[in-house]
């Protein structure tokens, strides 16, 4: 805290001077600070560096076909906004709706896979849209629309998370109504329907409640905080899960049930979230046993089971390390905390690729004290020159 205060404190004396950081009004109320002063992370300065190209294509070298998703330009808008990198913005939003949204991000959800195919023209690999990206970028747009005065932010933004609503939620009996991953390919018989946790954040989903002014998301808020606690029952989030609506139950594929890649944002998501959500307590709660299991054997697997919570994988990736430390750090008080100490090394070290470079950049951003959410779920960004 110290080092906040005194960096803020030299920011004020030196480029903030004379330029007071001014609060933008919107009909809800804005919650985001407003400062064209303050510099850009270095975090994001070198995100910008390493993965997105000259006309806001973010890369994912890490496959033969150089892809590019819709996941991480959503990611990627929402980076530039919490570093008030409006021209940045201004580019991965164009180049997302030229490439992905067929020009018109109002009408088309974003196809989730752009590269290289196996003829060598670069196009979209698969035009199936990816819930989890389309709610950030639609969430990014609003934000954005009270940061900056762009008005097509917000018409995009809402036209976008209508779009979501119609084609990518269902109305589930006991649930209500729910946030599909997508369009097609979650329903594989009638009564089953193939979900995914990590495509839940609840302030990502109570912002938009906001913005929207739609009810309906805050019904997505509630179905999704109970089926985050009934798919993990031993704290341990899967990947995907499969629900019976006729019966009732929940099951684990094989393997896609296990806790790995896509899980680990379940952790980041309730790290971020604030302490004053109504649902922050009832889901720390329920997860509380996986921050202790973490802090205990002092590392983040890639692959755990969720049935069992039992670790099947020798492997701790840096970007786990990173996406767990917001939440652990809230827990160390409960636990190991030469455990935290350890995972926090581990999180210190060289990047392993884009994935690693995403959680990473969210979890620093974040404990940086760059941007927090609201109860409400709307954003505050910073104020401060970092």
């Amino acid at each position: 805290m110290w080092r906040v205060l005194l960096l803020s404190l030299m920011a004020a004396l030196s480029a903030c001077a004379g330029s007071p950081p001014s609060t933008v009004p919107s009909a809800a109320g804005s919650a985001i600070a407003a400062s064209d002063v303050c510099t850009i992370h270095p975090a994001w300065t070198g995100f910008v560096r390493d993965f997105i190209s000259s006309d806001g294509r973010v890369i994912d070298a890490s496959v033969p076909e150089q892809i590019t998703t819709s996941e991480g330009q959503s990611y990627a808008l929402f980076f530039a906004l919490v570093n008030r990198d409006q021209a940045r913005f201004d580019q991965l939003l164009q180049w997302t709706e030229n490439n992905l949204a067929a020009g018109d991000l109002r009408t088309h959800l974003p196809a989730w896979s752009w590269g290289k195919a196996d003829d060598g023209q670069w196009r979209v690999l698969d035009r199936n849209a990816a819930s989890d990206s389309d709610v950030w970028i639609a969430y990014s747009l609003l934000a954005a629309a009270e940061l900056w005065p762009n008005t097509r932010y917000r018409e995009v933004g809402l036209a976008l998370a209508k779009r979501i609503i119609e084609a990518e939620t269902v109305v589930l009996p006991r649930y209500g109504r729910v946030l599909l991953p997508g369009p097609t390919g979650f329903h594989p018989t009638e009564d089953t329907w193939r979900l995914n946790p990590s495509y839940w954040p609840i302030s990502v989903l109570r912002g938009l409640a906001v913005w929207t002014e739609d009810a309906v998301w805050q019904e997505l808020v509630q179905s999704s905080e109970k089926l985050l606690r009934e798919s993990a029952p031993k704290a341990v989030s899967p990947d995907w899960f499969v629900l019976n609506i006729a019966t009732g139950s929940i099951s684990w594929p094989d393997k896609d049930g296990d806790s790995a890649y896509n899980a680990i944002r379940v952790y980041l998501w309730l790290g971020m979230m604030p302490f004053d959500d109504p649902l922050s307590a009832s889901l720390r709660s329920h997860f509380a046993p996986w921050a202790t299991r973490a802090m205990k054997q002092g590392f983040i697997s890639d692959r755990v089971q969720t049935q069992s919570a039992k670790v099947i994988s020798d492997h701790h990736p840096i970007g786990f390390a990173q996406a767990a430390l917001p939440y652990l750090q809230a827990q160390a008080e409960l636990s190991d905390k030469a455990g935290l100490a350890a995972i926090s090394a581990r999180a210190e070290q060289p990047r392993e690729g884009y994935y690693t470079e995403v959680l990473s950049l969210f979890s620093v951003l974040w404990r940086d004290q760059r941007f927090q959410f609201q109860r409400d779920g709307r954003v505050q960004i910073s104020s401060e020159c970092l």
